[in-house]
């Protein structure tokens, strides 16, 4: 999977309260930046990734708000019986490995962009696969950097 998909999650060490994360992505090239993202939308997306994406248009937005949707189904499919820390925690880096993959970011927002009735489950798209393995890697780095059960 490493080989053939950007990994947002650079390294993972042992930090004083747990494992410390080194992460590296960018948001994707796409939109036209006559159309600037709102206030509304970034609030909620700055929150949700802890990122300050000012300035990103409108396309970016949308796109970063389908890694969000995405994510957080996935988190919560992988994260049965977790804490909301541990769910929340792994949606975000999954909505990161989605964003970093411009493959995998274009299934998903086709997928988000299917009125809510007629989505497939998420884990019947294409790259599925990948955003497992991306789960259960990320998982793995996180045990053994001193994360407790109830966050890996």
């Amino acid at each position: 999977m490493e080989g053939e998909f950007s990994n947002p999650v650079t390294s993972v060490s042992e930090g004083a309260d747990g494992p410390d994360l080194e992460l590296d992505f960018s948001v994707p090239n796409i939109g036209d930046d006559r159309y600037p993202a709102s206030a509304h939308l970034l609030g909620p997306i700055n929150e949700f990734y802890m990122e300050d994406f000012r300035g990103i248009n409108s396309e970016q937005a949308h796109a970063l708000l389908c890694a969000w949707e995405y994510g957080m189904a996935a988190s919560n499919l992988f994260n049965k019986g977790r804490n909301s820390f541990a769910r929340l925690l792994y949606a975000r880096l999954i909505a990161l490995f989605i964003i970093s993959n411009s493959n995998i970011l274009g299934e998903v927002v086709a997928w988000f962009g299917r009125d809510t009735a007629r989505r497939r489950p998420i884990n019947t798209l294409k790259y599925w696969k990948s955003i497992e393995d991306f789960f259960k890697s990320t998982k793995e780095k996180m045990l053994a950097a001193g994360a407790t059960a109830g966050i890996a």
